[in-house]
């Protein structure tokens, strides 16, 4: 007997493989939440049949940690002079309403976003053009928390003057605060 514990949506997956060599796999689909999740593989000694695991291939993906609010350093995206700002996309998880602050040359700019009712959600964030060296952006969350997928999260930047277009840069390096 093989069984999967500790996903959330999936009470437990088991498959009873007699004697005979079996695939099991495993897919909880996409969203799911996995914690301490175990493999049990378990035998009878009244058959005499020792269970053998032949193959065992984990994929997982690390999740955000929820938190209230998110703050990074002060970054210049790696670039020399003033920047300007256009456009941010951003990827959350939240069950209210999250706020982007983007803090330029001491200036804060606001913009709300609408709750994702608790799914991963990634969010077009049309920015009044700010202009600046320095930026910081901080991320606030209802109550409950909120998730920011820094990875998945990008903004549009490009050097004030230039007319290649914006640099896709991903400036979220988080600091998770409570």
């Amino acid at each position: 007997m093989i069984t999967m514990t500790g996903m959330t949506g999936m009470p437990g997956s088991s498959i009873n493989t007699a004697s005979a060599q079996t695939l099991l796999a495993v897919d909880p689909g996409t969203g799911l939440v996995g914690e301490n999740v175990g493999l049990l593989v378990s035998g009878t000694t009244a058959a005499n049949i020792a269970p053998v695991l032949y193959l065992v291939d984990v994929a997982y993906r690390w999740l955000p940690e929820v938190a209230q609010s998110y703050l990074t350093g002060p970054t210049t995206h790696g670039l020399h002079g003033y920047q300007l700002l256009r456009l941010a996309w951003i990827a959350y998880q939240a069950t209210g309403v999250c706020t982007l602050q983007i803090i330029a040359d001491g200036t804060i700019f606001s913009y709300a976003l609408p709750s994702t009712a608790g799914v991963y959600m990634k969010t077009a964030v049309v920015l009044a053009p700010i202009k600046g060296q320095f930026f910081q952006y901080a991320f606030v969350g209802p109550a409950t928390g909120c998730q920011l997928f820094d990875a998945d999260s990008e903004l549009w930047v490009q050097p004030w003057g230039d007319t290649a277009g914006p640099a896709v840069v991903r400036a979220f390096t988080l600091e998770a605060t409570a």
